[in-house]
Formats: C-alpha cells, sequence, structure tokens
C-alpha cells in the first residue's frame, strides 16, 4: 500500500502537477500548541515546592512534589517527541534525505544555539544574581563565583567559557545551568539523526508490510495499541531511568542518560509510525481517550505510593522494581494515547487561533522560561503571597512571552531564522 493510500483523503492538501500532497493533521498542532502553554505553569509551580526552598529559601512548600510535577512533565515531553517522529514521517514524504537533514539543522539547532547564548545566561544570571546562595546547593561547574553576578557582563564572559568547557568535556547534572529547558532540542536533532536511515527503510516496501501488518492488528483487537507499551517498559526495567530528580533531564549518570534517550527515541519512533498508516490512527482514536487517560493516572498514582515509588527508582532489578518500571511506562503510554485519542476526536480542525499558536508556539516555547525569571524571582525574592505570586507569573509570561514573539520574531524575517521559523509570509493576526 502506498504512502498516499495510508493517509485519510481528508488530511490531503491539493497539489499542482508534479508535487507530492503533503498531509497535515491538525489534532497535533493543537496538542503541540497547548502542551507548550502548559509549560508555564508547569515550570511557576515549580518554584512553590519543598525542593526550591530547599534550593532558593523560598519559605515557599505546597503537597506537590518536584519529582511528581516533573514525572507528569515527562509525558508532555514525551508526547513532543511523538508529534516530531509524525512530522518527520510527513516531511520525508515530501523532502529528501538532504532536504531533511537541513530542514533539521535550521529549525533545531539554530534556535537552540541562538538562545543558548542569549537567554540561557539571562536565566543563569537572574537566579544568582536574585539567590546568590544557591552556590553550593547544586550541582554547578567549578570557578561558579556568586560576585560574577554582580556585573552581567562579567557573568556573560564567565558563562561563554565555562559553556565551551561543557561542551567539550559534557557532564550531564550541569544541563539545567548551560541548556536548562532546551534540552529537549539537541536530543530531539540527534534522534532525528539516528533514526532517518530507519524511517526511510520504513517507506520502503519491507517497511510498508510492517506496518500494514502491525495496522491490521491493532485493527482488529481492541486495546492493541497498548503494546506500545512493552518496549519502553523494558526501557525503564532495564536502564533504569531514575524519573524523580531536580528535573526531568536531571539524569545523574549515563545510565539514565541512556535511558531517558532510548525511551524517548521510541515515542519518536512510534509517532512515525502511527501517523504513517490510517489504520493504526483510527485504532488510537477508538482506544484512546477518557478511559486510557483515567487509567494511565491512576497506574501512576500507584507508582507515587510510598514505599512502591521511591523505593523502585533506578537499577533496581527487584521484582518490585521491574514492576514499577513496566507500570510508569503504561502510565505514561495509556496518558499518551487517552490525549492523542482525544485530540483527533475533537482537534481534527484548524482556524486562524490554531494558525496563530502553531507559529507561535516555538518561539514562545523558547521565551517563556527567561520570562518566568524576569517576572517571577523578584516575587520569591520578596515574599509575595504564594498565590498572588503564581497567578501574577502565570498571567505576566504568557503577556509577554507572547507579545516578544508577536513584536520581535513574528514580522521580522532575519529574527524568525533565529527561533527556526520559515521566512515572512502574510500572517493574519489571532481572531
Amino acid at each position: 500500500m502506498s504512502t498516499l493510500q495510508r493517509l485519510p483523503a481528508h488530511a490531503l492538501q491539493a497539489t499542482t502537477s508534479g508535487q507530492r500532497a503533503s498531509p497535515r493533521f491538525h489534532e497535533i498542532d493543537w496538542v503541540r500548541a497547548f502542551i507548550i502553554l502548559a509549560l508555564v505553569p508547569c515550570h511557576a509551580l515549580g518554584f512553590f515546592t519543598a525542593n526550591s526552598d530547599q534550593y532558593f529559601g523560598t519559605g515557599y512548600s505546597t503537597a506537590i512534589g518536584l519529582s511528581t510535577l516533573m514525572t507528569v512533565g515527562s509525558w508532555g515531553i514525551a508526547l513532543l517527541f511523538l508529534i516530531a517522529g509524525a512530522a518527520a514521517s510527513a516531511m520525508l514524504a515530501r523532502h529528501t534525505p538532504h532536504q531533511f537533514v537541513s530542514e533539521r539543522f535550521l529549525r533545531l539547532l539554530v534556535p537552540f544555539v541562538f538562545a543558548s547564548l542569549t537567554l540561557i545566561p539571562l536565566q543563569n544570571y537572574l537566579i544568582v544574581h536574585t539567590f546568590p546562595g544557591v552556590i553550593g546547593k547544586i550541582p554547578a561547574p567549578s570557578g561558579w563565583n556568586p560576585q560574577f553576578a554582580e556585573s552581567p557582563v562579567t557573568f556573560y564572559l564567565w558563562f561563554v567559557g565555562a559553556y565551551v568547557t561543557f561542551l567539550t568535556h559534557y557532564t550531564p547534572q550541569y544541563e539545567f545551568i548551560f541548556w536548562s529547558h532546551l534540552w529537549f532540542i539537541p536530543r530531539l536533532f540527534i534522534i532525528s539523526l539516528l533514526t532517518l536511515p530507519l524511517l526511510l527503510q520504513l517507506r520502503g516496501p519491507r517497511g510498508a508490510q510492517f506496518i500494514a501488518r502491525l495496522a491490521i492488528w491493532c485493527e482488529r483487537y481492541r486495546g492493541g495499541v497498548f503494546l506500545f507499551a512493552v518496549p519502553l517498559g523494558l526501557v525503564l526495567a532495564v536502564l533504569g531511568w531514575q524519573w524523580q530528580g531536580w528535573m526531568v533531564v536531571g539524569a545523574p549518570d549515563t545510565w539514565n542518560v541512556l535511558a531517558q534517550f532510548v525511551f524517548y527515541a521510541l515515542i519518536y519512533l512510534y509517532g512515525a509510525v502511527i501517523y504513517s498508516d490510517e489504520r493504526l490512527r483510527q485504532a488510537v482514536r477508538r482506544d484512546g481517550g477518557v478511559v486510557a487517560l483515567a487509567l494511565g493516572i491512576l497506574f501512576f498514582i500507584i507508582t507515587q505510593l510510598p514505599g512502591v515509588g521511591n523505593s523502585a527508582l533506578a537499577h533496581d532489578y527487584s521484582a518490585a522494581g521491574i514492576l514499577v518500571g513496566f507500570l510508569r511506562a503504561l502510565a505514561a503510554w495509556m496518558c499518551i494515547t487517552g490525549i492523542l485519542g482525544l485530540s483527533m476526536r475533537f482537534l481534527a480542525f484548524t482556524n486562524r487561533v490554531g494558525r496563530y499558536l502553531t507559529d507561535a508556539s516555538y518561539p514562545f516555547y523558547v521565551f517563556h522560561l527567561a520570562v518566568l525569571y524576569l517576572i517571577g524571582l523578584p516575587l520569591l525574592a520578596s515574599g509575595t503571597q504564594p498565590l498572588l505570586a503564581f497567578l501574577t507569573m502565570v498571567v505576566f509570561t504568557y503577556v509577554i512571552a507572547m507579545g516578544a514573539y508577536e513584536v520581535l520574531v513574528r514580522r521580522i524575517s532575519p529574527v524568525r531564522m533565529l527561533f527556526g521559523m520559515k521566512k515572512k509570509r502574510s500572517l493574519p493576526p489571532p481572531e
């Protein structure tokens, strides 16, 4: 069965002679935008946990632990990898491998380098300037002196030098300092390159036959898509990804880095496979939804019970540890399919707002944390009432970050390219 035959008719855009059809699945645009917008309250909430009080001395502490928040956040990140895999499948339908790699370079690495040399130093400066006591409480490279924060220029020069050292002597625990929320981008770029040969094979006759058999099986047996969680469970059980930590990317050793990388690479491949065959999409639409999402949350709650989740984290090869690893994977995958199934039912459309958010989501993602720090850190230092501080941080971050996109990025072609966007075209304002 050809690629065009596997795509639904409503997803094929009109093409002229000599051009191949370009599928567009609007639900993944909406899901991507919602996940990125949800990062603002999630990152803001992280400042009000006992863990943040430990590092910053804010005096705030909520019932929601940072580890729990980050575990839930990892599902959203996994959905972003799945969406990236779906996009890769669509791109390979109309681009050569060379064009695909070039596009990934421009869309991922260019904004990553730009932001890691501009916005990330600003974020670090704001933290050290506002809470100099954080030095010594978090993993930091040697030579990090809080006195550097007395001068923005001195701090930036130190940051650039330390960043070069980090890149040439990579240490996972320093990613939080030098990459912050951008850690997602280099992983996606590397996964895109490493999986490219496999994706090309899947587009060939044998690959198409494999996907067709998988689609027939999932179409025939209700709940078949949930078995995609088995390889994910093996990754967590064998490699022991320590989900709970200072941050989602906070893997303290090589095994955790590898487990996280393989986990997200599998999710990326799942996205490419599911969105290459209409029957697989229909199986996800059928099996995903409210029930799958509810079961996923239930399994997650079980892994968080005292004596269950906390006692079976990394490198625990006991029966309980292996079981918890599979439960974590099943919880994550059922939540992913639940959200994806619901989006396929209710978000398979677009409008002016959807198109605007599709363009704005990536620049907003790059901007949002620097803006959140700029607004939130002074509030935390002043001891502002927690609810008021949280709401102020969230509302003003949305307004300022979206305003920065509208004023500084959206209409200026050279800046658009720095944020991984295509050259300026006529863009209607949102309704």
